[in-house]
């Protein structure tokens, strides 16, 4: 049997469900593009070959792009060597592995960015000795300033940019190594939900990815204040280049936790808040690099780091990461999951009311509405919702689709016979007359439609409180090619949210906040819902 392949918000929902129970981590590694060293190794073996990467091809465009695509300068003539065609005894790593090495091998002329890395590691010594000669004779102070001079000099005309890398924020102190505890989360930003951009832009800010962190050790007794590493790296951005997409400007910003929500999680702060209240601080620049660092020291506390790109609506997934020098069993610091509001709905109770107590005006239009059978059709809703809204000149919306109507019906249909009596039909109605307040109430700029920002908003003044992804997969469903939300995708979506709540607390049966489902019951609800 051929095996079956996840694929839209399906392999999304795995793939994070996969990311959670560790997949990605050393203990359980993702295999690079799917290929198995044994089985690699043991067919090279059995044809008595020499490893050629099928996924790495030893052709032009594998350099890379731009300077380094097939058509420039700077790639003409490279010749693809094997390790033994470079030097006699090539050697991959001799005595062990360390961050401190310089130069495990040899590679040709290399020895002049192994000179500067040494001495880049010596940093400390070369403020000693030059300019002062501090510690030294002047002779040899001159002689070695000489040299360093002279062997910068070339550097400088070899290179244009020198990036020295790290697996972890390691502080070397003299002879000690001092090894960081860290934390990590990723996240990302999604146009018209989670890409807000940076505070320059107050309207969104508010809807970019939020973590709190605790600093509770200072630096030594007495102070208050802690020093800890924040970095933030966008990925993927190499094969983003390969469609033409450079890397995002990035950078993130500060602000202390509020009183009110010091200790509490299912927060995630609104506009209201960071209108009124500044940043603590920040990163020292939103640039295009893909990884933006700075070292801070705040007192201790508890404080919302908000990762952003400089505009909003740019997408990219990123990965953040804090690091102390406290141990790596020290409670110094903490990122608990992205600060997101707890799932909840909290609707108005529906008034039922007997077709005796219902207005007599209701009752003869909706005479005229229903026909004989003084029941309302699914078609029949559809005219009478797109004949109404069309009378709003103010309201942007392409129609009532019968899918739509077919929802309503769904929801408001308690005695199963896929129509709307007087009384159903006179809570639809109710419903829609409210739907309609909070849509005007949150249409900020009176466009006709909304923002999937202001979206946000006027879904948590019907009374639904969602996370952030399930956000993102609202505006994915009911906005158009521009980001907006009509009316009509307004009010689907509303009333598809109080109809899944309704039918979990339905099937909820001990109030434990998990149902179970087999197949047949699955493709049933989702078929009819």
């Amino acid at each position: 049997m051929e095996p079956i392949y996840a694929s839209g918000m399906a392999a999304k929902l795995r793939s994070q469900w996969d990311r959670d129970d560790g997949l990605g981590q050393n203990h359980n590694a993702v295999k690079f593009l799917g290929q198995d060293y044994e089985a690699l190794r043991s067919r090279c073996l059995q044809s008595r070959g020499m490893f050629e990467d099928a996924l790495f091809p030893c052709t032009p465009s594998s350099l890379g792009f731009n300077e380094l695509g097939p058509r420039s300068s700077k790639t003409q003539g490279v010749r693809w060597m094997r390790p033994s065609e470079i030097c006699q005894c090539p050697q991959f790593i001799v005595d062990g592995a360390s961050r401190t090495d310089i130069c495990q091998g040899v590679l040709g002329d290399c020895w002049l960015l192994a000179a500067i890395a040494s001495l880049t590691l010596n940093d400390n010594l070369l403020h000693r000795v030059v300019p002062h000669g501090q510690g030294f004779s002047t002779g040899y102070a001159g002689i070695f300033h000489f040299q360093v001079t002279t062997l910068s000099h070339d550097f400088l005309r070899e290179f244009s940019r020198l990036e020295i890398c790290n697996l972890t924020a390691d502080a070397l102190e003299a002879s000690q190594v001092k090894t960081w505890s860290s934390a990590l989360y990723q996240g990302e930003w999604r146009k018209g939900s989670t890409a807000g951009g940076c505070r320059n832009f107050p309207a969104t800010f508010w809807v970019n990815p939020q973590f709190k962190i605790a600093l509770q050790h200072p630096d030594k007794p007495g102070t208050s204040d802690c020093t800890f590493l924040v970095a933030l790296m966008q990925k993927n951005r190499r094969a983003k280049r390969r469609e033409g997409e450079d890397m995002e400007t990035i950078g993130f910003a500060f602000s202390q936790v509020p009183k009110e929500f010091i200790g509490k999680s299912g927060v995630h702060l609104k506009k209201d808040f960071f209108l009124t209240h500044g940043s603590t601080a920040r990163s020292e620049l939103f640039i295009n690099l893909r990884e933006v660092s700075t070292r801070l020291s705040l007192p201790a506390g508890e404080y919302i780091i908000v990762p952003s790109t400089f505009e909003p609506q740019k997408e990219a997934d990123f990965v953040l990461r804090v690091f102390s020098e406290k141990p790596a069993n020290s409670d110094f610091l903490f990122i608990r999951q992205e600060l997101d509001d707890d799932v909840s709905a909290e609707m108005p109770a529906e008034i039922q009311l007997e077709e005796s107590q219902i207005d007599a005006a209701f009752k003869s239009l909706f005479r005229q509405l229903a026909g004989p059978d003084m029941e309302i059709s699914v078609t029949e809703l559809q005219t009478i919702l797109n004949r109404i809204i069309g009378k709003h000149k103010d309201l942007k919306t392409d129609g009532f689709t019968q899918e739509s109507c077919r929802s309503m019906i769904n929801l408001m249909d308690t005695d199963g016979s896929g129509k709307l009596g007087l009384a159903e039909f006179h809570v639809l109605w109710e419903k829609i007359k409210r739907y309609l307040t909070i849509f005007r109430q949150f249409d900020l700029d009176k466009s006709g439609t909304m923002s999937s920002y202001e979206m946000r908003m006027a879904l948590e003044s019907a009374g639904f409180k969602l996370t952030n992804h399930l956000f993102q997969l609202i505006i994915l469903r009911y906005t158009e090619a521009d980001m907006s939300v009509d009316f009509d995708n307004f009010v689907t979506c509303l009333v598809r949210l109080e109809t899944m709540f309704k039918t979990f607390k339905v099937m909820d049966t001990d109030k434990d906040g998990f149902i179970s489902l087999n197949f047949f019951q699955w493709i049933s609800l989702t078929m009819f819902a």
